[in-house]
């Protein structure tokens, strides 16, 4: 039995390699859209979720447009501005990857990060719905679960978008080979979790 198990976590760590170097290929292939815009045949979407001065209501009728569907999803903004070891771009700049994850609704998912107290108040209105946590951490040292609302100070005055990969039908470890896949393609935005000091010097393709 021990052999047979020994063969078979070697099989699986063989074949998510495997896969993560396919993601990887992936992503620095597709191309991706201008905000605004989703590309059917691949399944990229890109949209700005807040402008300054954008009302809140838009900016949450946005986040609801969003797939509620299993996918990796790329948050962008111009509130950090400095060093950043990830290289993906959407819409020609000058918005950067701050953080990348994955769920099987992406919808809820960037709610939770953005717009964190409308989304708990969403969960706590819906019998047996359990918040995801684990969401977007700003500042460094923060605890808790993080999570912030864009729609206030100090966020408000800054661009905020998304960029979501669709993966309907995937599983939990599949979406976790694309992550691993994303960060050897760009590496690790700001604000992703473990996020090390990779120099990595590549760029996303956009469309022309």
């Amino acid at each position: 039995m021990q052999e047979i198990l020994r063969n078979i976590l070697k099989q699986r760590r063989e074949l998510a390699k495997q896969m993560e170097d396919r993601f990887e290929q992936y992503f620095r292939e597709a191309v991706v859209p201008d905000f605004g815009h989703a590309s059917p045949e691949t399944g990229i979407l890109a949209q700005e979720i807040l402008t300054p001065g954008d009302r809140e209501e838009a900016v949450h009728e946005r986040i609801r447009a969003l797939p509620g569907r299993p996918g990796l999803y790329v948050l962008m903004t111009d509130y950090l501005d400095g060093a950043d070891c990830c290289t993906f771009l959407a819409d020609r700049g000058p918005l950067r990857a701050i953080y990348r994850g994955h769920s099987s609704n992406v919808m809820e998912r960037v709610m939770g990060h953005l717009t964190n107290e409308r989304y708990l108040a969403m969960c706590k209105s819906r019998t047996n719905k359990k918040p995801w946590g684990s969401y977007l951490r700003i500042s460094d040292g923060l605890t808790g679960d993080g999570g912030i609302d864009i729609t206030r100070a100090p966020y408000a005055s800054s661009r905020w978008a998304v960029v979501v990969y669709e993966m309907t039908p995937s599983s939990r470890d599949v979406r976790e080979c694309a992550e691993n896949g994303f960060a050897a393609a760009f590496g690790l935005p700001a604000r992703s979790r473990n996020e090390p000091n990779n120099p990595v010097s590549r760029t996303a393709r956009h469309a022309a």
